[in-house]
C-alpha cells in the first residue's frame, strides 16, 4: 500500500488518527453490545477450548454405563422395564460404588418389575434418577414416578444449548417459584466429595457464590465474555470439558451382565448410566465435536459425566471454572487493541513495515488471547481483532490519501519545473519540506538567475500573434531545459524573462555542495548563450531580425517558501539576492558596445564569482551602485566564446 520511506505527520494528522482510534472502538464496543460480534467470539472459543484441552488416561472416578444401539436390538426393549432397571443397578450396587446416576427418565411405570425397582431405589440416596426442570409455564416439566425416590435423589438433566446448537455452559441448580431443583452433575459430585468431608458451601467473601473446595464458582452474568444478552437463570458456569482424550471408561449393557466377575473397576466410583444409541436421540454439539458429522455427536450421559468430573477436580485439584473480566475492563482490552491498531499504522511508513507490523499485531492479539484463556480466562477476540484491524486499516488508508495528495502537491509545484530526478529527491526528503500539510518556509543559500530578451519588442511586431506565441513558447521550452538540465528550478515566467534558483528546493549546507550549485547555474547559462546562437542562425535564415539576451546571477541568502493559496501554491524565492540578480540583469545592456541584436550578456555578483574555478573566464566591471544600496556592487562579466 506504502511505497515511501517518509511521512509529514502533522499536528492535523495525528489527532485525526486519534480520532479514527476513539471513534472505532466506540462503534466495535457498541457493535458488540447489540451481539453482532457474538457468533465469532464463541468461534473463537471453540477453538481456544480445544488448543488447551489435555490429553490424559482414562478418567479415575467416574465410568458410564452406555446402553448401546446392540444392547436395545439384542434385548428388543425400549424403554427400558422397570425390571431390567432394578438389574442395572443391582448389578452397579453389587460393585460397591459411590454413587449411580440414572440418566433415563422414569415419570411412568413399565412393568413388568415396578416392585423390584423400587425396592432397588428405596433408602438409597446414592441413586439418583433424573428430571427435566421446568423453569417457566411453557416448558414442560419430567418427573419421576412419586414414590420411587425421594426429592434427594433426584437431579435435573437440562442442559444449556446456545443458539448455535452447542453446549458450552453447565448449571449448578435452576429454581422458578416453586422450588430448587440441583444438577444431575452437582447431586453426584457432592455424594463423591462428601466421602472425603468436603461439601459445597457459600463463599465467606461472597456469600451468594459457591465454593468447591478452595475453587469458587461465580454465576455467569448475561453479557460475560464473548456472551450478550443470553439467558442467565439459574447457577451457570463454563464446561471445561477436561480430559477430553481418551476420557471415560464406557461399558455396554451385554458386558455388565455378561462380565460376572471383572466389575471392580467400579468400586468407589460414579456411575452413570445413560444412552449412547443414536436411535434414542440424546446427543449434543459440544465445542469439542462442533463441524463434525453426527455420528460424533457427545451424548448426554457423556456430557453429564464431563460435568461431575469438572465438579470434583474443583474441590480436589483447585481447577478453577473458566472466568471472565468485568465490562470495564473487557472495553478497555478492546480500546487497548484500537490504540495499538493506531500506533503500528502511524509507523508504518514502508510496505515491508506494513506486513511487519500487522503481522506483529495479529500474532501478538491471538498469542495474548490464547495464554490469557489458557490460564482461565476468556477475553474477547472478535470485538479486540475487529478493533486493531479497523483502526489499522482506516489510519493506513488516511495516511496513504494524505501522503498522495502531498505527493500531488509536491509534483504540481516542482514536475514541471525540476527535473524528474530532482523532483523525486524532493518527494523523498519532504519531510524537511513540508510543515502543516504546507511547504516550510526557509532560510537556504542559492543561486539566482535572471534572463531577458533584447529584441524582444522588435521582433513581436513583425509577427503575426500565433507565430509570436509558438516562437515565445519555444524559446521558453528550450530555456527551461537548459535549467532543469543542469539541476535547477524554475521559478517563474515574466513574460519573455525567466528565473531560476539553483540550490533548492534540495537544500546544501556545505560549501562544496553550494560550489556545485552556483557551477551548475554558470553553466546553464553559458548553454542558453549556445542555444541563443543557434536560434539566431535560424532566424537568418528565414529573415527575421535577430534576438539578444541579458543574464544576472547571484548568490546568497534567499527565504524559499510556498506562496499564494491553498489552490494555487507558487515555490518561491525571495530576498535581496534575488534582487540583485534581476538588477545584474537589467545592468546587463550597458555592456553592448557593438550595438549587436544577438548580443548575449551574463553579469555575476561577486558572491558567485568567488565560487568559480580558473576556468570560467570573467571581467570585472566595476562596482554598480544599485538602486536602495548604499554600498556598490562589484559586478564581473562571464566571457563567452562570442
Amino acid at each position: 500500500m506504502k511505497a515511501s520511506n517518509y511521512f509529514q505527520y502533522t499536528p492535523r494528522t495525528l489527532s485525526f488518527s486519534l480520532l479514527i482510534c476513539i471513534s472505532v472502538a466506540v462503534v466495535v464496543v457498541q457493535v458488540r453490545n447489540q451481539g453482532w460480534l457474538q457468533a465469532w467470539d464463541l468461534m473463537a472459543y471453540d477453538y481456544l477450548l480445544n488448543q488447551t484441552v489435555e490429553e490424559s488416561g482414562l478418567n479415575e472416578n467416574i465410568v458410564i454405563v452406555g446402553i448401546s444401539e446392540e444392547d436395545i436390538q439384542s434385548r428388543q426393549e425400549w424403554p427400558l422395564s422397570d425390571q431390567t432397571l432394578a438389574q442395572i443397578i443391582k448389578r452397579i450396587l453389587a460393585q460397591s460404588p459411590n454413587a449411580i446416576g440414572i440418566d433415563i427418565y422414569r415419570d411412568m411405570l413399565i412393568a413388568p418389575g415396578t416392585e423390584l425397582l423400587t425396592e432397588a431405589l428405596r433408602n438409597r440416596d446414592n441413586v439418583l434418577l433424573v428430571e427435566k426442570f421446568s423453569s417457566n409455564k411453557s416448558e414442560m416439566a419430567i418427573y419421576p414416578n412419586q414414590g420411587l425416590v425421594n426429592e434427594h435423589q433426584i437431579g435435573f438433566s437440562d442442559m444449556l444449548i446456545d443458539n448455535d446448537g452447542v453446549v458450552r455452559r453447565g448449571l449448578l441448580f435452576l429454581n422458578n417459584d416453586e422450588r430448587i431443583s440441583y444438577a444431575l452433575s452437582l447431586r453426584l459430585a457432592s455424594i463423591f466429595l462428601a466421602n472425603k468431608n468436603i461439601q459445597l458451601r457459600s463463599d465467606p467473601k461472597a456469600p451468594d457464590h459457591l465454593m468447591l473446595g478452595n475453587v469458587t464458582y461465580i454465576p455467569l452474568e448475561e453479557n460475560d465474555g464473548g456472551y450478550v444478552g443470553f439467558d442467565a437463570s439459574g447457577y451457570q458456569y463454563f464446561l471445561s470439558y477436561a480430559n477430553e482424550k481418551p476420557g471415560f471408561k464406557i461399558i455396554s449393557l451385554k458386558e455388565l451382565f455378561g462380565n460376572k466377575e471383572n466389575l471392580q473397576f467400579m468400586r468407589d466410583k460414579i456411575v452413570i448410566v445413560g444412552v449412547i444409541s443414536d436411535s434414542v436421540k440424546d446427543a449434543f454439539i459440544t465445542p469439542l465435536n462442533k463441524g463434525k458429522n453426527s455420528d460424533n455427536l457427545m451424548p448426554g450421559v457423556v456430557l453429564h459425566a464431563y460435568a461431575t468430573n469438572q465438579l470434583i477436580n474443583s474441590a480436589l485439584l483447585d481447577e478453577k471454572p473458566l472466568s471472565t473480566v468485568s465490562d470495564y475492563w473487557e472495553n478497555a482490552w478492546i480500546i487497548f487493541w484500537s490504540l495499538l491498531g493506531a500506533s503500528f499504522a502511524i509507523i508504518s511508513t514502508t510496505v515491508l513495515r506494513y506486513a511487519i507490523l500487522l503481522s506483529i499485531g495479529l500474532c501478538s492479539l491471538l498469542f495474548s488471547t490464547f495464554y490469557v484463556f489458557s490460564q482461565g480466562t476468556w477475553l474477547p477476540v472478535a470485538a479486540s481483532l475487529s478493533a486493531f484491524l479497523d483502526v489499522f486499516l482506516l489510519i493506513s488508508a488516511y495516511i496513504y490519501i494524505q501522503e498522495k495528495r502531498q505527493r500531488n502537491m509536491v509534483m504540481d509545484l516542482f514536475s514541471r519545473h525540476v527535473s524528474q530526478e530532482v523532483a523525486n529527491q524532493v518527494w523523498l526528503q519532504r519531510e524537511n519540506i513540508f510543515s502543516d500539510g504546507r511547504l516550510k518556509t526557509q532560510k537556504a543559500t542559492a543561486t539566482i538567475l535572471f534572463t531577458d530578451l533584447v529584441g524582444y519588442t522588435s521582433t513581436a511586431e513583425k509577427m503575426e500573434p500565433e507565430a509570436l506565441m509558438e516562437w515565445l513558447n519555444n524559446y521558453m521550452e528550450i530555456m527551461a531545459n537548459c535549467v532543469i538540465k543542469h539541476g535547477g528550478m524554475i521559478d517563474d515566467y515574466y513574460g519573455d524573462a525567466i528565473k531560476a534558483n539553483f540550490g533548492v528546493p534540495l537544500f546544501k549546507n556545505s560549501e562544496l555542495l553550494i560550489k556545485k550549485d552556483v557551477q551548475s547555474a554558470v553553466d546553464c547559462a553559458l548553454e542558453m548563450h549556445q542555444e541563443l546562437q543557434r536560434m539566431n542562425d535560424m532566424r537568418k535564415t528565414q529573415g527575421l531580425p535577430l534576438i539578444g539576451m541579458r543574464m544576472g546571477i547571484a548568490t546568497g541568502s534567499v527565504i524559499v517558501g510556498s506562496l499564494g493559496s491553498k489552490q494555487r501554491l507558487k515555490y518561491t524565492s525571495i530576498g535581496d539576492v534575488v534582487n540583485i540578480a534581476a538588477r545584474l540583469e537589467s545592468y546587463g545592456r550597458k555592456f553592448n558596445a557593438e550595438n549587436r541584436a544577438d548580443y548575449c550578456s551574463i553579469l555575476l555578483a561577486e558572491s558567485t564569482k568567488d565560487f568559480l574555478d580558473d576556468k570560467y573566464k570573467t571581467h570585472a566591471v566595476g562596482e554598480l551602485q544599485l538602486k536602495g544600496k548604499e554600498h556598490g556592487l562589484k559586478a564581473y562579466r562571464l566571457m563567452t566564446e562570442s
